[in-house]
């Protein structure tokens, strides 16, 4: 009875060591294996500081070292009648189309604010052929509505942690204007979503009343430009949407409901990059608008 004892003993004696030589070989692994790398991401601007935060959004409307910058939008305008549900024909159209191209320069100042200048032009387009128009059919009426191309003169403004500082002289009241730059900013897997709203009214003398707007940019842009303060200008995928009172060639200042207006917004650096047709269209009414010198006199 003793040598199967004995025997038993040794056994158990083997697997033992068998099992803490392999713990042992576990451990050194565990000690050879590369440290874990710090995923915590470092932000080049301080979403707390309001001067980081009106540099950052500054950066995603233009370059900021005064290279001018061709701010093209492309506009669907909507009309919504909430009192004609009874078909949604009258409920729903499609009014008009525009497209635009804001000229802007900017710079930073020694305070951090940031300057602006820009001058815009716009032109109309029909909805169904998308073709560049000065009339067109009022689709409530039915009557020719009038809708001649736009063009600015340059204006300007300052933006600081505490809003725009401009030179309106109409009285107009707005969430963006004497307030913190206020926006939502989320981070996606490889890239950034930054979203801001305001909420204007402002009063015209030429209708004697008071328009009210609600308006809502997106933007997109890659998580690289948050990480590097040197760089600009942010490009991104931008697209506004907003709600607006019926413009006065609609004659529907009395009529329920409101237009909608949806926009994608591309930014460039010459003018070549815009289509052609809504070039050639503008410089028929101003030759020298792409290639004027905006001065900050």
């Amino acid at each position: 009875m003793k040598k199967p004892l004995r025997t038993s003993v040794l056994i158990l004696l083997f697997i033992c060591f068998i099992a803490i030589g392999c713990m042992e070989q576990q451990e050194e692994s565990k000690d050879n294996l590369p440290a874990k790398e710090n995923t915590a991401q470092i932000f080049a601007y301080d979403l707390n500081n309001p001067k980081d935060k009106v540099l950052l959004y500054e950066k995603l409307q233009s370059d900021v070292t005064e290279k001018k910058t061709y701010v093209f939008t492309e506009t669907r305008v909507f009309g919504v009648r909430p009192d004609k549900t009874e078909s949604l024909n009258e409920f729903g159209k499609e009014l008009f189309r525009y497209s635009s191209c804001e000229i802007k320069i900017k710079r930073v100042l020694e305070d951090g604010n940031i300057e602006g200048k820009s001058k815009i032009a716009r032109i109309y387009q029909d909805p169904v052929t998308n073709k560049y128009i000065e009339k067109i059919k009022n689709p409530y009426h039915l009557d020719t509505l009038s809708l001649p191309i736009y063009i600015s003169k340059p204006n300007g403004g300052i933006m600081t942690p505490n809003g725009p500082v401009t030179g309106f002289t109409m009285q107009i009241e707005s969430t963006a204007i004497g307030k913190p730059l206020n926006f939502v900013i989320t981070e996606l897997e490889e890239q950034f979503c930054l979203t801001r709203h305001s909420f204007t009214k402002w009063y015209s003398k030429k209708n004697n009343s008071w328009r009210t707007r609600m308006g809502m940019d997106t933007y997109y842009f890659d998580k690289k430009y948050m990480m590097d303060r040197s760089f600009s200008y942010i490009p991104s995928i931008h697209t506004k949407m907003s709600q607006d009172n019926w413009i006065p060639q609609l004659n529907l200042a009395n009529a329920r409901g409101h237009m909608t207006y949806t926009s994608i917004v591309r930014r460039y650096f010459s003018k070549d990059k815009m289509p052609k047709d809504f070039v050639s269209i503008i410089e028929t009414q101003e030759p020298n608008f792409f290639d004027a010198i905006i001065s900050w006199n």
